[in-house]
């Protein structure tokens, strides 16, 4: 079982502890607690659960036999928020499986990863030039919403969303994510339980993203998702990201840690509002140094319709550009693989027909 604290926006006094992970309850069903009297009060969205809800608080140990809710004070549940904040790189969704230190897999080594590089990314760095929102589902991690906080131009709703884990509002469009989690864990990752657990969740998750209209649907795994599989052989977790990208038209990006994570999301917003912040070259890096009709080939080769081979042709045949802008559709004809389309394309460029 994981608690996460929840303020409503609007009312930053009020509390909720919602309880995630709990395998007695569907993927859409959402069970917390809020202060009530000395104790707490328990809501579910399902209230033919909440028996199964009550029963995994006793099995968690904070309900003690005999004991009911009315009796626990609200901040049982603030401490084990707390105390699980700390393990945000894990899934905060995937079920636990039952698993003993002997038949959990070696720890990999991530030797040669730029793990170390990705923490030290600076967030502050990334320029966002006009306001954004970002809005996070109440089930994340404190560390993802605590990351993005306090940034220029960005503001944070932590809110219960219908559709992904973050979303970020953009010019043209929303950028819907569903952030998997892929740190390794002692069971299933948070990827593997949503492919190969009883619920099969992201098969779900991706096709209510697919059929959203004007969204742009990611999906993010953030960890090592081959390294740490502990059940999907290679060639299954490639199938399912080929599912997701050719069938479920989602877009995948993987990042190393939660950190890495929220500079995506940055760099995502930015990107939206003013693209990459300058014009990126169409072409490779020009020739120095060569002679004069091989560095009139590269500036032909840029041309509609001009291959290598011919752009070689050009320019030794014409020498130069001016001699190319004086040459008539019969000296351009007279060039092999110059045919009646290419000689238009070419002379709309250089007068300008």
């Amino acid at each position: 079982m994981r608690i996460t604290l929840w303020h409503p926006p609007q009312n930053p006094q009020r509390v909720r502890a919602y309880l995630n992970q709990l395998g007695c309850l569907p993927q859409d069903v959402k069970a917390f607690v809020v202060p009530h009297g000395n104790g707490v009060k328990l809501s579910v969205s399902d209230a033919a659960a909440a028996p199964a809800v009550l029963e995994a608080l006793h099995e968690a140990g904070v309900l003690s036999e005999g004991q009911t809710l009315e009796a626990v004070p609200f901040a049982v549940f603030e401490e084990r928020a707390q105390a699980g904040a700390g393990k945000a790189g894990r899934a905060p969704r995937a079920k636990r499986q039952g698993s003993s230190a002997s038949n959990r897999a070696p720890a990999r080594s991530l030797t040669g990863s730029r793990l170390n590089e990705a923490e030290a990314l600076d967030l502050a760095s990334i320029p966002v030039p006009d306001p954004v929102l970002i809005r996070i589902d109440h089930r994340e991690p404190a560390a993802l919403f605590e990351a993005l906080q306090g940034l220029p131009n960005v503001t944070l709703e932590r809110t219960d969303l219908s559709l992904g884990d973050i979303e970020i509002q953009g010019r043209e469009t929303r950028y819907v994510i569903e952030r998997k989690c892929c740190a390794e864990t002692a069971a299933r990752t948070d990827f593997e339980a949503s492919v190969v657990g009883d619920d099969k969740r992201l098969f779900f998750q991706s096709e209510k993203m697919r059929l959203e209209e004007g969204i742009t649907p990611i999906v993010l795994l953030e960890g090592p998702v081959h390294d740490n599989s502990r059940g999907m052989l290679v060639q299954a977790i490639d199938g399912m990201l080929s599912f997701l990208v050719t069938i479920q038209r989602m877009n995948v990006i993987n990042t190393y840690s939660l950190r890495h994570t929220c500079y995506v999301i940055l760099k995502l917003a930015a990107h939206d509002r003013s693209g990459l912040g300058y014009e990126p070259p169409l072409r490779g890096r020009k020739p120095t140094g060569l002679p004069q009709v091989a560095q009139l080939a590269f500036v032909l080769e840029g041309m509609p319709g001009v291959s290598a081979n011919i752009a070689r042709l050009l320019a030794e045949r014409f020498g130069s550009m001016a001699g190319l802008v004086a040459a008539s559709e019969a000296d351009l004809a007279a060039v092999p693989g110059m045919g009646p389309k290419r000689i238009a394309q070419i002379r709309a460029i250089l007068h300008g027909g």
